[in-house]
Order: structure tokens, then C-alpha cells, then sequence
């Protein structure tokens, strides 16, 4: 006889709701998916298709260690189509307490009483997941991987409910009045437990299929440098829960930004076998180049005149941090070719660079109002700038292939070899 021990919760849009444990075998073998189909009525399915990406996560983390088990750290949510059932099967431990909170069992004999298909409201993924980590021991005969895997405990939210309509509402309630970790959430968390030698977050970084990876935390490394030691940005940066956010990158933003120029670094570090880590080197070419900016165009980023501008949004930090990419990747060559531009680490070199580059008489555009625009103006925010225009992927390669064309342009003036 298989049990399930249940706990009444009480009626929500009046259907009884328990929580409770059921074996992974017994929810695997009797189990099904609400799946909608274009052309049909969401009486025959609601949900979306699962993304086999997710399905296979869940799958490699099951049979990565069975003994965590955490995919299903958290409760599924399944509902029995069959009212009868809930008569028939589910009864009080104690016929004295019939009331919410009190224990109920919901027992059957499988070969007398089938159990009925357990639709999966939320936690499809999870449980495709389990079912083709299963499949995959099987598969390879590890029988007591099966064995394993079968009479894991699996928490449960269960229902019964012929009305499918309102199964389909559950759903939709989950899921609409739910709301995900904010990804600076996601990746402050991920930082400070990695940052903490807390074993579970290191794990969750080091795998493959998460959403966090190392070099993730590496450029959160240098935007908490940033956001702590920088005249620049120290006070730009939001970092999660922030009381104020306007006018600041957020925490993932920036990291996001950073991460290329990093990845670049790294390899340098290593190449060229530099004492300096990655991250603090990054930390001080990114630092002194927009430290560099800054010497051309103060009025950019002088507290009382920085809100006219829009270079330090998103979009544009981006742009400019292609820039520094592309003055990275090249400074070697030039400086094969006589060139030597100097300390990437000294702003003095960026301010060299950027000052005649990107002066009105070189640097040309038309506004938002359709009108000419040079220098720094090309940055003033709104219809007065034009670089606010510059915003989907192929158009800030664009604006990153001007701004650095004028760069190599003023090189070329004293170094023709420079292409």
C-alpha cells in the first residue's frame, strides 16, 4: 500500500489544498503535463513547452548528487482530476480533528486503485527533469541509482479538482503574483557566498549549466572596487535593494559591461605572467580610463552639470568600455609599430587619446532634433545628444567603430604604419 501523508491546508476558491511528501516514484509513474496546444482550448492544456536546456539541468544536478537533491528544494504543485478520489482515499489521521492544519493520509492499493494522473500546476521542469535523470540510470543500468532516485521524498502542494479551469487558475495565480530574483539579486548573492567560502555557492558557480559563472564573479570583483574606490563611479553604481537607483548602473549592468574587457585581461595576466591579479589590474586601466575621460570633458561628470549628460547610462558605458576594449586589444601592435601610448593605468594616456579624437572639429553627429551636434554634446541627453540613438546591438558597434576610427586617425598623424 503506497501513503502520502498530508497536512490540510484549507480551501482556496473553494478546493481543499494539502501539503505534504510523495515518493518520486509514485509521482514520476503517475504523472502528467497540462501542456497547451496552438489551435485548442486551455481545457486540454495551459502551460508553455519546457525548454530542454532546463529539463537537462535538472537532470545532470539529480545525477550529479542524488544526496542533495536540491532541485526540489521547494514544493510541486499537482492537482488529481478525480473528486472520487479525494472521497475515497484521503482520510484524517485522527477522525477526532477534521479541521485546517490537522494530519491526513491518502493511501491506495496500486493494484486495486490506479492512481490517477497527478497534472503538474507548477514544477514541470523539475519533474521532467527527475523523470529524465531516471531514465538516463536506467538507461545505463545503475539500478540503484534508480532505486535511489524512486523513493526520494519530493514536497507536494496537492489538490482535487475536476474543474480544470480553475486548475488552469492555480496556475496562473502561482505564476503571475510571483516574481523572480532581480539578476542584481541573483548575482549579489551568488558574489558574497562565493566571496564567503560558502561551499553551496562555489558549487553553484563552478557549474557549468548555472546561471552565474566564475569570470561573473570576477567582474562583480572589480564593480565592487568601483563602486567603493572611484571618484567616477563610487557613487553610480546601484547595488541590489538600493534606496536610490536613478541615475545609477546597476550592479549587474555594470558587471556586464565589465566582463569582456576582464576576460581580456585575464589572458594578458597570464600571457605575459603579471604578479597583478586580473581583477585589480581591470579595476585600473578601466579606473584611469574613465578618469581620463573625465580630464577631457569634466563638465560630463561634475556633480552639478553630470545630469545633462548621458555618457555614464548603460547603453553609452557600454559603448565607451568597447572603446577601452579595442584601445587594449591594439595598444601592443601599435606599440610594435613605434607607437607607444602609454600606461594603460595612468589617465594621462586616455586623455591623450580622446582629446583631440573626440573634439568638436573631429567628432560629428546629428541629434535627436535632427540637428549637428559635436564633442561632448554629442553625449547631452535626449534630443540634444545623439548618442541616445545608439542603443541595439549593431548600432553601438557602430558608434564603437567611430569613436575608435577617430582615435587611430589622430595616431596615423605621427605613425603612418598605424591601419
Amino acid at each position: 500500500m503506497e501513503k502520502i501523508n498530508l497536512i490540510k491546508i484549507g480551501k482556496r476558491l473553494d478546493v481543499v489544498f494539502y501539503t505534504g511528501a510523495i515518493r518520486a516514484e509514485c509521482l514520476l509513474d503517475n504523472c502528467d503535463y497540462p501542456t497547451y496546444e496552438p489551435g485548442t482550448n486551455i481545457i486540454k492544456g495551459y502551460q508553455r513547452l519546457q525548454k530542454e536546456s532546463n529539463v537537462n539541468a535538472v537532470a545532470e544536478r539529480t545525477l550529479s548528487s542524488t544526496d542533495d537533491f536540491d532541485s526540489f528544494i521547494d514544493n510541486i504543485n499537482g492537482n488529481i482530476r478525480d473528486a472520487s478520489v479525494h472521497e475515497m482515499c484521503v482520510k484524517p489521521i485522527d477522525k477526532k480533528n477534521i479541521d485546517d492544519g490537522d494530519m491526513y493520509v491518502f493511501e491506495y492499493e496500486p493494484d486495486m486503485l490506479k492512481l490517477p494522473e497527478i497534472w503538474t500546476v507548477d514544477g514541470q521542469t523539475r519533474v521532467k527533469g527527475l523523470a529524465k535523470a531516471r531514465a538516463i540510470a536506467l538507461g545505463e543500468k545503475n539500478y540503484e541509482l534508480v532505486k535511489d532516485i524512486n523513493n526520494k521524498r519530493i514536497g507536494i502542494n496537492l489538490t482535487f479538482t475536476t474543474d480544470v479551469y480553475k486548475e488552469c487558475f492555480i496556475f496562473y495565480l502561482l505564476n503571475h503574483y510571483s516574481t523572480n530574483i532581480p539578476p542584481e539579486g541573483a548575482l549579489r548573492m551568488m558574489y558574497d557566498g562565493f566571496k564567503s567560502n560558502e561551499v553551496d555557492f562555489q558549487n553553484e558557480i563552478t557549474n557549468t549549466r548555472s546561471r552565474t559563472q566564475f569570470h561573473d564573479i570576477q567582474a562583480m570583483e572589480v564593480t565592487e572596487r568601483l563602486s567603493q574606490n572611484s571618484v567616477i563611479w563610487d557613487q553610480s553604481i546601484s547595488d541590489f535593494n538600493a534606496d536610490s537607483k536613478a541615475n545609477k548602473i546597476s550592479i549587474k549592468a555594470m558587471t556586464n559591461i565589465i566582463k569582456p574587457l576582464f576576460e581580456r585581461i585575464e589572458k594578458y595576466v597570464d600571457v605575459w605572467n603579471l604578479k597583478q591579479t586580473p581583477e585589480h589590474l581591470t579595476h585600473q586601466i578601466f579606473n584611469a580610463y574613465w578618469e581620463g575621460l573625465a580630464m577631457w570633458a569634466p563638465q560630463m561628470f561634475d556633480p552639478k552639470t553630470k545630469l545633462e549628460y548621458g555618457i555614464m547610462k548603460s547603453s553609452q558605458t557600454e559603448v565607451m568600455t568597447k572603446v577601452l576594449i579595442k584601445i587594449f586589444e591594439e595598444q601592443e601592435s601599435w606599440k610594435k609599430l613605434g607607437t607607444d601610448i602609454g600606461s594603460l593605468t595612468d589617465p594621462k594616456t586616455y586623455f591623450k587619446l580622446v582629446d583631440k579624437a573626440f573634439s568638436k572639429k573631429n567628432l560629428q553627429d546629428t541629434n535627436g532634433g535632427n540637428n549637428p551636434v559635436c564633442g561632448p554634446d554629442c553625449w547631452r541627453v535626449g534630443k540634444a545628444g545623439s548618442m541616445g540613438k545608439y542603443t541595439n546591438s549593431a548600432a553601438k558597434r557602430d558608434m564603437r567603430d567611430i569613436l575608435f576610427a577617430n582615435i587611430k586617425k589622430e595616431l596615423k598623424k605621427t605613425n603612418s604604419s598605424i591601419i
